[in-house]
């Protein structure tokens, strides 16, 4: 061995027992070092963090109140389904200031079915607000077309004996409605409520008398100018029928080209008696209508 090597293997002896004496401390130091315990806990929110010195935090969660209900310490707290909620006063002016709507329009002359009313063109009838406001300077009466274009009709300034005009009906009208407007002082404007769905049909012919149903049934036409007579046709209710005579006691012969019959007949009779317990409306110069012979 020369020397060399021997130096090598010194140099190694010495280097291992020096480690042996690093390794004897370093597991002396660890031996001897307090334990360490890593637990994994939950992370905690920051809005419900608790400690000893802190009291416990309950987090509730309450609807969103309306306006009207809001509750503090100086307000009683009440039921949300017993909660009413109050206009502003902005809501409550324009509630007031809305024109008002009292009584309504009654008219004479007319026939009603099924919630239509029917008046006959060019007669005159009657207007009258129903209970109407009092104390207003002025009462106007109006009509609208079915596209709600109101005009005024007629104008009473006088409520001591009632609210009225007499009004010459139209010809044609369709789904029309008649309405009182009154002009007082405080609200400004009362509105009476409508009366509605009117219709007129064609005016009677001028010069003659002439007849029609005054009601919704449809006349009978008889032979004779009795009812032990045999009937044969009706009279359609929105027909005139010329008056040709008439009796004492209220019969009509009238033409009856316009007549339905109601069985075949061989040949349909050129004129009848219509009586007058039938609901007739005459219009014309009837009171020149001659009296049958023997009537």
């Amino acid at each position: 061995m020369n020397s060399t090597t021997k130096i090598i293997i010194v140099s190694s002896l010495i280097l291992l027992t020096a480690c042996n004496g690093c390794k004897s401390k370093t597991t002396a130091k660890l031996n001897s070092a307090p334990t360490l315990h890593i637990t994994n806990t939950p992370r905690v929110l920051p809005t419900a963090i608790v400690t000893e010195s802190t009291p416990t935090l309950r987090i509730t969660i309450t609807p969103r109140p309306s306006p009207t209900a809001i509750a503090t310490e100086n307000t009683p707290t009440r039921d949300a389904e017993h909660v009413e909620s109050t206009p502003t006063s902005t809501e409550a002016q324009a509630t007031a200031t809305l024109p008002s709507t009292v009584g309504h329009i009654s008219l004479s002359g007319y026939i009603g079915d099924a919630g239509y009313s029917y008046v006959f063109a060019t007669s005159v009838v009657t207007v009258t607000w129903v209970d109407p406001p009092s104390a207003c300077n002025r009462y106007d009466f109006l009509l609208s077309d079915p596209f709600f274009d109101w005009k005024v009709i007629g104008t009473d300034f006088d409520p001591s004996d009632g609210v009225s005009i007499e009004w010459r009906a139209p010809e044609h009208l369709s789904f029309a409605s008649l309405m009182g407007e009154a002009f007082c002082e405080d609200p400004s404007v009362i509105h009476s409520l409508e009366f509605v769905d009117l219709f007129s049909g064609d005016a009677p012919p001028e010069g003659v008398c002439v007849l029609t149903s005054g009601t919704i049934g449809d006349p009978y036409t008889y032979l004779e100018p009795s009812f032990s007579s045999k009937w044969f046709a009706i009279l359609p209710s929105s027909r005139y029928v010329q008056v040709l005579e008439r009796t004492q006691d209220g019969w009509y012969r009238v033409d009856t080209s316009h007549a339905v019959l109601m069985e075949e007949m061989q040949s349909k009779p050129e004129f009848g008696w219509i009586s007058d317990t039938e609901g007739l409306r005459l219009f014309g110069p009837c009171d020149s209508v001659p009296i049958a012979n023997g009537s």
